[in-house]
């Protein structure tokens, strides 16, 4: 591998570290702009954080597939990114499902490494391609586990659907599940870690900017999103845990009466009750503060509500009472059982470091209504950032 040819490189600063990836190519001509970013870099970078020894060059010549030389790993970048495309995942571990086909470049503990944080998607993606000679060594190993049903006969005439039926039984088994239980928190965590960081690098940008995040249409770095339609889904739903684990059934941009509203979520699984959320700019005021000049030579300042909050406190009472008078057909048009809008939610603005603007706003939300509610988002920030550590504390 001639290492000479990789002249070019882009720094990512990720946890207080810089990352670096080397290319033997400008990746402009690849991304057709100016930019640090393109498919499926993220993954690449998440691996680095983790495995600090390595460095990943990526090359479009000089292999097709993957090669490593004393911890410098040599990527084909159209292979990585057919790859990525083809598992549908767009998640932090696509590097590592893409080594795992390659295991024989690494140690044991790496292999186990590589292996526990697979998802299930990327495992089945890996032994779509067995061989049959790997097929009856695998299904040998799968008989270990208590009450598996495995194809018999002839492992040459098991079919792929066989296999793969008998491979997903195996994801279902008891001790599997116990697996993936025990790495939930650390899976919201990383999430939600990725989320409070987009939202405290984006507090001046506008409604429509965290609106399209939120739908998937850029990536956490504000570039366009190329994911297919399931995975854009996915990617939507995981996107609402910003208000709160404890939220459900997201719905955004429904329709009730021809009036949209942002967003309407349950409270918990079981129960009819709803919380209407109203987006507004991170970067729109909550308060418009006037300065006047008073009768002793100096200032008093008067705290008036923005216009944005002056139209969204009766925009969004106009959608609750849309919604509590809504029939059933219409509540099944936006996908959900019929039930009562117990909160809404205006996200709007940040907080300042200012006692008297601290208690105008603490003002302003205890003379609301019991079912209206303003969060800026600071308060989001901060209870992600609650979320987060009770999560980290209970692993």
């Amino acid at each position: 591998m001639d290492f000479t040819k990789f002249t070019f490189s882009k720094k990512y600063s990720r946890n207080d570290r810089i990352l670096e990836l080397s290319f033997d190519f400008d990746i402009k001509e690849v991304t057709g702009r100016n930019s640090k970013t393109f498919d499926d870099y993220n993954s690449l970078l998440y691996f680095l954080l983790n495995n600090p020894k390595k460095q990943i060059f990526l090359t479009q010549t000089q292999n097709s597939d993957f090669c490593e030389e004393n911890d410098k790993l040599v990527i084909n970048l159209q292979s990585y990114q057919e790859f990525c495309k083809k598992i549908g995942q767009n998640g932090k571990n696509r590097t590592q499902a893409f080594l795992a086909q390659r295991l024989k470049n690494y140690s044991e503990d790496e292999k186990k490494s590589i292996i526990s944080s697979s998802t299930e998607e990327e495992i089945i993606e890996r032994i779509k391609n067995f061989t049959d000679e790997e097929k009856g060594i695998f299904l040998e190993k799968l008989k270990g586990v208590e009450g598996l049903k495995l194809p018999e006969g002839n492992i040459k005439n098991i079919s792929n659907e066989e296999f793969l039926k008998a491979f997903s039984s195996f994801l279902t088994d008891p001790a599997k599940q116990k697996i993936v239980v025990a790495n939930y928190p650390q899976i919201q965590i990383n999430l939600l870690e990725e989320y409070k960081q987009f939202l405290e690098q984006n507090l001046d940008k506008e409604e429509t900017f965290i609106q399209d995040w939120i739908d998937g249409k850029i990536d956490n770095n504000g570039q366009t999103n190329n994911s297919d339609e399931e995975e854009i889904k996915k990617i939507k739903k995981s996107r609402c845990l910003i208000f709160g684990l404890e939220f459900i059934s997201h719905k955004r941009e429904g329709q009730v009466s021809s009036k949209q509203f942002d967003i309407l979520t349950r409270i918990s699984q079981g129960k009819n009750d709803y919380v209407l959320i109203e987006l507004k700019s991170p970067s729109s005021d909550v308060f418009k503060v006037k300065t006047k000049n008073n009768d002793n030579g100096g200032t008093s300042e008067e705290y008036h509500l923005s216009d944005d909050i002056a139209r969204a406190i009766p925009q969004i009472s106009e959608y609750r009472h849309l919604l509590d008078n809504a029939s059933d057909i219409e509540w099944q048009r936006i996908g959900l059982v019929r039930g009562k809008i117990s909160k809404c939610l205006i996200v709007i603005g940040t907080k300042r470091d200012d006692a008297v603007w601290s208690e105008h706003f603490l003002s302003l939300r205890k003379n609301l209504s019991s079912t209206i509610e303003i969060l800026t988002y600071t308060d989001l920030i901060q209870k992600l950032e609650t979320t987060i550590r009770n999560l980290r504390e209970n692993l």
